[in-house]
């Protein structure tokens, strides 16, 4: 059986219970339907099988960021850009405080030695400088440079990795995991602070309560769970 450019030596038992999403060959995220296997293209050329554990994405708008479950403070949203998945679903976060902090951010429940991942997808329009993504009082602060796609500092006393995905139809997918030391109430803030004028690109906020990020998960007013992927029999010939 042929699936994507690989080759297996005989069939083999596949099933998930929900819709998925991967990247395709063309650098766009797709959706696979329930109990239809993806081959995933991120980082590789050739593609490979996508099999990951059940996840929830725990933000009810991830592309909505118009919508006021998202805090705005000087920074105002602007709907109906292309996304990373083609279509136009991203939204431009507009500074209207160039000499102060210009914020989108919601908070939520962290709970003591329970991992959280957060992502989210960014793309420059005409601000080119630095962008600071991570939990109030200072708990986590990543900075992000647009000119560079780098991240230029990553500290804080809940911060346990981060990391950068790129290609998404030229979005950055940034993530970042943090351990909290304490339950708390905390805002993820997507920020700018004294850094001029401009504006850039969010979509695809995901928050999952696992040490890594997985495939995206898109919501629409609720949070939203991908099922875990079950794959028997599988021999791969090449």
């Amino acid at each position: 059986k042929q699936l994507g450019n690989k080759f297996f030596d005989r069939e083999f038992d596949f099933s998930r219970g929900t819709t998925a999403t991967f990247v395709g060959r063309n650098g766009l995220i797709q959706e696979s339907a329930i109990d239809v296997p993806r081959i995933d293209f991120t980082d590789d050329t050739t593609g490979h099988l996508l099999l990951e554990p059940q996840s929830t994405n725990l933000l009810p708008y991830s592309e909505d960021f118009s919508n006021s479950y998202w805090s705005k403070t000087g920074a105002s949203v602007t709907s109906g850009f292309t996304s990373p998945d083609g279509s136009l679903s991203a939204d431009l976060f507009n500074i209207n405080n160039p000499s102060g902090e210009d914020i989108v951010s919601k908070t939520f429940s962290f709970i003591s030695g329970v991992k959280t991942n957060i992502s989210i997808f960014v793309k420059d329009n005409d601000f080119g400088n630095q962008l600071i993504l991570g939990i109030s009082s200072n708990l986590v602060t990543i900075t992000y440079d647009f000119s560079t796609q780098t991240i230029l500092s990553s500290i804080g006393s809940w911060l346990d990795s981060v990391n950068i995905t790129k290609g998404f139809n030229g979005f950055n997918r940034i993530d970042f995991t943090i351990n909290p030391t304490f339950n708390s109430f905390a805002a993820f803030q997507i920020r700018t602070n004294n850094q001029g004028n401009g504006s850039f690109y969010i979509w695809g906020a995901q928050s999952e309560a696992l040490s890594y990020a997985t495939s995206y998960i898109p919501t629409s007013g609720a949070s939203a769970t991908r099922n875990q992927e079950l794959c028997n029999n599988a021999t791969p010939v090449i």
